[in-house]
Formats: structure tokens, C-alpha cells, sequence
């Protein structure tokens, strides 16, 4: 999927500054929400990111993966076989789209898959109420991580969804039985041969362990819990969450901005510029800690101030190709 003024990268830098404790088993990420159940449908993702806006979401709501999956598909651009990316996991779960309450479409993955993915099965009422229930941003990070690194990221973050590389190993034993058992076929082994990519949520750690919800119910594992431990970090291709605070990630502008523009990303430009030497105001609105979502005069000047001082041309406070690489390349 292509970029947008949502997306982020995940600050690891930030998380790895922080106390993280050796033991990280929060009660809650085990008991709510629910651990869904996918069986054929290939929706990982959906689950994932209905686990995952559920188990952040402070109100306590638990949400409805079939509205997820069924969302993901009208944009995506993938077979509805192949299931979807990350990016458009949270792309749905962000404003102006959003989650929708469970109850109001609980599952039902014994539907064939063209009925399951059925925009019919989602009202109008439906989206009225899932627009309420949104994120802001989301964020990434796709290179290698190291054990510590991961245990981190979930600490700062109390969840994070995880693309993965899986094998027979998450369904078979040592000797290549079928099995759903945990003394079977957790912790994870490393896989003989790749089958498929997989969507998981990691939200708990312990010495040895990585602990996460999986979508084969509540037979699979340790009642739909898994755990992996650091022999499995090559197979994790991608990490993401949904964000609630600018010191968590990295901000990576991708669009335009001058005099008009709103979003998190003129929020981050703000901070950018107040923490760079060119403050958009010494007190009020856009001052140190009081950065807003909107670009106004103050931000243009205090954006051609620093671009005059970088040499960057024109200097005239619009936000665009030239700038845009420059913060991105520091």
C-alpha cells in the first residue's frame, strides 16, 4: 500500500532508552479480547487488527474482525486468497473508517469466503458506528530486531502485530504429526520450510519467551496462545501498532504541507522545529509542548526560517519535496 501523512516509523530508539523489566506478563493481554478464530478464511490480519484496537482501547470496546476483513478488502488491491499487508490493517482500523463494536458483527468464518467478504453484510448504521471508534496513526518498523529490542517494543507499546514466517512447525510435532498441543509445538521451532506469512499480536514477555495471541481458537497452543523465543527472530518480517504519542515514533513525512494543511505530521513538523532551534512560538499555541495539528502562519515562518539556514530553496516556508528529504534523511 502506498505511504500517507498516517503512517510513522516505530522510535526504537525510544524504547530501547526505557526501564524495560526483565518480566512483562500483563494480566489483560491474556482475558480481553477474545482470541478469535479463522479457520479457512485467510484474515489474519482482520484479527489482528481487531485484537489489537481492542486490547489498546481504553473504553474496554472489543471489536469485530469479519467488519475489519470485509473493509481491508474494498482497498487493499489483493485477491481476497491472499490476504492483506500491514499498512492496510491499520489504514482500517484509522479515521476516517475505524472498528466496529463486536456485537454488532461477530464472527462468522463458516461462510464461504466470497459471501465472508460480502460488502452487503456491513449497513449503513454499521459504519456510522465504527467511524467512532478510530485511531489517529499507526506505526512500523521493518528491520532485524534483537531480542531485547522486541521485549521493548512491546513494553513501551503493550502490544505490537507481527508479520511473521511460519512452517508445518505451528501444527505439527518434532516428528511431523498433526497436533494443536502445546508440549508439541511450542515454543516455536524455527521452520524446515516457509508455508506462508502469518499475523500475530505479541503483547507479554519473560526471560526466555515472546507470548502472543494467534486466530486458531482456543485449541491451538496455550488455550490461542503461543510463544517464541529469540531462534525465531528471523522469521519476523515486519512490526506495527497503532501509536497514541509523538515519542514513540520517528516521524516520516510523505506529503505536502503549507497554510491550511492538518494532521499528525504538521504536529510532528512542529515538534521537529521546536526542538531544532526554530520555535513556531514562545508561548501558546505551536510553542515547546503545545505543538497542534495545524499549519498556520507561525509554522511557515518558523519553517522558512530553518530553511533559509539549510540552504534549502526557496526559503518560503511550503513544505514540500526538498524539505521533506531532508528531515527524512536525518
Amino acid at each position: 500500500m502506498p505511504v500517507d501523512e498516517r503512517d510513522f516509523k516505530l522510535n526504537l530508539g525510544a524504547a530501547t532508552g526505557t526501564q524495560t523489566p526483565d518480566t512483562y506478563m500483563p494480566d489483560a493481554f491474556f482475558k480481553r479480547p477474545r482470541v478469535y478464530y479463522q479457520r479457512d478464511i485467510p484474515d489474519c490480519g482482520a484479527n489482528a487488527g481487531a485484537f489489537i484496537s481492542g486490547y489498546l482501547d481504553d473504553a474496554g470496546n472489543e471489536y469485530s474482525p469479519d467488519y475489519q476483513w470485509i473493509d481491508i478488502k474494498t482497498f487493499d488491491g489483493y485477491a481476497l486468497a491472499d490476504g492483506t499487508d500491514m499498512r492496510s490493517i491499520f489504514k482500517s482500523v484509522t479515521t476516517p473508517k475505524g472498528s466496529l463494536p463486536y456485537a454488532m458483527l461477530p464472527e462468522q468464518t463458516t461462510l464461504p469466503l466470497t459471501q465472508f467478504s460480502s460488502t452487503k453484510r456491513v449497513s449503513a448504521a454499521m459504519k456510522d458506528e465504527a467511524a467512532k471508534h478510530f485511531v489517529a496513526s499507526y506505526a512500523f518498523h521493518t528491520e532485524p530486531l534483537t531480542f531485547n529490542q522486541l521485549k521493548a517494543l512491546i513494553y513501551q507499546n503493550k502490544a505490537v502485530c507481527l508479520l511473521i514466517r511460519l512452517g508445518d512447525e505451528f501444527w505439527t510435532d518434532s516428528k511431523g504429526r498433526s497436533s494443536w498441543n502445546e508440549k508439541d509445538i511450542l515454543p516455536l521451532r524455527t521452520p524446515t520450510k516457509i508455508v506462508s506469512g502469518h499475523f500475530i499480536v505479541a503483547g507479554a514477555y519473560d526471560k526466555d519467551y515472546i507470548y502472543f495471541a494467534n486466530w486458531w481458537s482456543e485449541d491451538w497452543g496455550r488455550k490461542g496462545y503461543g510463544y517464541f523465543g529469540a531462534n525465531y527472530l528471523p522469521q519476523i518480517t515486519q512490526v506495527g501498532t497503532i501509536v497514541d504519542g509523538l515519542d514513540k515514533i520517528q516521524p516520516v513525512f510523505t506529503r505536502d504541507l503549507t497554510v491550511g494543511s492538518n494532521g499528525l505530521d504538521v504536529l510532528a513538523l512542529q515538534k521537529y522545529l521546536n526542538t531544532h532551534g526554530y520555535p513556531v512560538a514562545k508561548v501558546g499555541a505551536g510553542s515547546p509542548g503545545n505543538e497542534t495539528t495545524y499549519f498556520g502562519p507561525l509554522t511557515k515562518t518558523a519553517l522558512a526560517a530553518f530553511q533559509a539556514a539549510k540552504g534549502i530553496t526557496p526559503s518560503v516556508g511550503y513544505f514540500g519535496p526538498k524539505t521533506r528529504a531532508y528531515i527524512n534523511g536525518k
